[in-house]
């Protein structure tokens, strides 16, 4: 505490005899005064309470200067466990919205099959299967999602589980960027004697800005980062915003504000 700061320190500070009421009403005296004084860019600072009685012991201060560490001292603390809260909300962020690397790499394989394996390009369905894709005797399932594992899954689970495979027609509808790996790994997983059919959102001349509204902001998530929630990411002022608040801004980068292929959904 500051009076037992006081009793320990307070007559080398003050150059006086140890009187403790007077010393702790001299010493917040000193404290107020420097509170709206601004501190010195060369001051060295300890890194803990300790360094700084040791260091006080090796060159005594006098109690303007150990006011003003003190101070910068609680500062410099506040503002670290600040940027703490920060990065913790960014660390949650990139965890949650980022791709897990066997599955980036996965897509990058499967991309660069699409480019060098014909097999893999080859059309899906077969042109004989063409008509079933509309075909109301068939059952009809729409999985628009840009996860090429998760998209397997849930076709061969079905696949397995149905009493009537052959009759199954899924639409996979992944974005432009996994478009290329989809198709490739189900040209070359045959679900058969299911039928699937792959599109990519660029592949629909019915998707524009006149019959979509919404595609307008969605194609420039800076956009709508930026009409919504300010430009965050890049130069934020940590001093003058909130936790939640950033948390609100990292939010609005999740796919779930920016993918044209969420919003199909």
């Amino acid at each position: 505490s500051i009076d037992c700061l006081g009793r320990r320190l307070g007559p080398r500070l003050l150059g006086r005899v140890d009187n403790t009421e007077r010393l702790a009403r001299d010493f917040y005296k000193i404290l107020n005064e420097v509170s709206t004084q601004d501190i010195p860019d060369g001051l060295k600072l300890p890194d803990s309470f300790s360094q700084l009685v040791s260091d006080m012991k090796n060159s005594p201060y006098d109690a303007k200067t150990f006011a003003l560490v003190l101070r910068a001292m609680m500062e410099k603390f506040e503002r670290d466990i600040r940027e703490s809260k920060f990065a913790e909300l960014m660390n949650k962020h990139f965890a949650a919205s980022s791709i897990p690397k066997g599955i980036h790499c996965l897509s990058l394989r499967l991309t660069d099959e699409y480019s060098s394996n014909a097999h893999a390009r080859r059309q899906l369905p077969s042109p004989e299967l063409l008509p079933v894709l509309s075909d109301n005797a068939f059952h009809h399932f729409i999985l628009a999602t840009d996860n090429i594992l998760a998209a397997s899954v849930v076709v061969s689970s079905a696949v397995q589980s149905s009493s009537k495979p052959d009759r199954i027609v899924f639409h996979i509808i992944t974005d432009k960027k996994t478009y290329a790996g989809m198709h490739s790994w189900f040209a070359l997983n045959s679900v058969a004697p299911a039928i699937v059919e792959i599109k990519g959102v660029h592949q629909f001349d019915w998707l524009t800005r006149e019959n979509v509204p919404v595609l307008e902001a969605v194609e420039s998530h800076n956009g709508v980062r930026d009409y919504y929630h300010g430009n965050h990411v890049a130069g934020a002022n940590l001093t003058e915003t909130t936790p939640r608040t950033f948390a609100s801004k990292l939010q609005s980068r999740s796919p779930k504000y920016i993918s044209l292929l969420n919003h199909l959904r």
